[in-house]
């Protein structure tokens, strides 16, 4: 308790106080009334009278023989014998300390002393924990400690907006009522994708995110390429196009691509009609080409497949979506030997043909 003004009018005695929160923030004069029967309350702006507590026991003779202080007026009776608790707002004692040592003859022999209320918070309200809140004496130390929980970091302590700590563990000096807040930062990390090889497909789900939050990686292969793994600094990781995990670091993920490869199988019909090329194990999409050359004989006639023509042409060029199984068909050129006998009547021939 601060005594911010006394008035003494002859035997008059008025105290200024500086009530608790609890009251209000606003000071007040307390009023000894001349004969000491009764105490006011009154407004120091108005000066009107906002309260009367009747039947005082306060003896007007000993100066400073009332305080207030912790909500409650704190009386010296006016022998000095005992100290009495008021209610301020009933005049009901409600505590009497007896054989009080108080000398009631000399000034400011009772006073009170100022008890103040720290509070702490944390700011996001699930960013951690504080410690050290509760009501201190004037003029003492406090403590306030912060502890971050898992996937943020402590920043620092504010009153009112202001930084006043960058410590998670704050000793003060304690001088009046404060509200503390512990500032918590959210910790995050970068998902880094990439694909391999980069015209393999797309990747998605890179960027950063905050600690502990579940997120999820995507592959979407290009065409002519099949997703095989995603890996981690040359590990597997996860075999599966859509990865989700729980972010507890930086991450470098790698989706790895194969290319599709598909067989070309080509044989010539009759086996001794010609030689045919081009067979062989290929990538998707890539565009190849086929050949047949006829033996002496023979004549290339066309390209089948499953007994269907697909082309005409010995050199057969196309873009490889699938396994094929390719026919070079040839026949064989076939002659026509004529005979004749001259004179016809002369004899016969034979061995005519084709």
């Amino acid at each position: 308790m601060r005594i911010i003004q006394k008035i003494i009018f002859g035997v008059l005695v008025i105290l200024v106080a500086t009530p608790l929160t609890a009251l209000s923030n606003s000071g007040y004069l307390w009023l000894v009334e001349n004969n000491g029967s009764s105490i006011e309350k009154i407004n120091p702006s108005s000066g009107a009278i906002v309260q009367t507590i009747p039947n005082s026991p306060v003896n007007p003779w000993y100066p400073n023989s009332l305080t207030y202080g912790g909500g409650y007026l704190w009386l010296v009776e006016n022998n000095g014998s005992s100290i009495e608790k008021i209610n301020p707002s009933s005049g009901a004692i409600v505590q009497t300390i007896p054989n009080s040592p108080v000398n009631p003859w000399y000034p400011e022999s009772l006073t009170f002393e100022q008890q103040w209320s720290i509070t702490t918070s944390s700011s996001p309200s699930n960013g951690g924990n504080t410690g050290g809140g509760g009501t201190y004496d004037d003029w003492t130390t406090a403590t306030v400690t912060a502890t971050p929980n898992s996937g943020y970091t402590f920043a620092n302590w504010t009153v009112g907006g202001s930084v006043v700590s960058t410590s998670a563990s704050y000793p003060f000096t304690v001088s009046a009522d404060t509200a503390l807040v512990a500032n918590f930062t959210q910790i995050t990390y970068t998902i880094a994708v990439s694909a391999s090889p980069s015209i393999g497909g797309t990747v998605g789900g890179g960027g950063t995110f905050a600690s502990g939050s579940s997120q999820t990686v995507t592959v979407t292969a290009n065409s002519g390429y099949v997703f095989t793994n995603w890996t981690e600094n040359g590990s597997v990781v996860s075999s599966s196009a859509s990865y989700n995990f729980t972010l507890n670091g930086n991450r470098n993920l790698v989706a790895n691509f194969n290319q599709i490869m598909y067989t070309i199988a080509v044989s010539a019909s009759p086996s001794i009609g010609g030689t045919v090329g081009g067979g062989g194990t290929f990538a998707s999409g890539s565009s190849q080409t086929v050949t047949a050359t006829a033996n002496s004989g023979y004549v290339f006639t066309n390209w089948t497949e499953n007994g269907s023509v697909v082309s005409s042409s010995a050199s057969y060029n196309f873009t490889l979506s699938g396994n094929r199984n390719l026919v070079a068909n040839f026949n064989q050129i076939m002659y026509t030997i004529a005979v004749s006998a001259s004179p016809s009547i002369g004899g016969t021939v034979g061995g005519g043909g084709t």
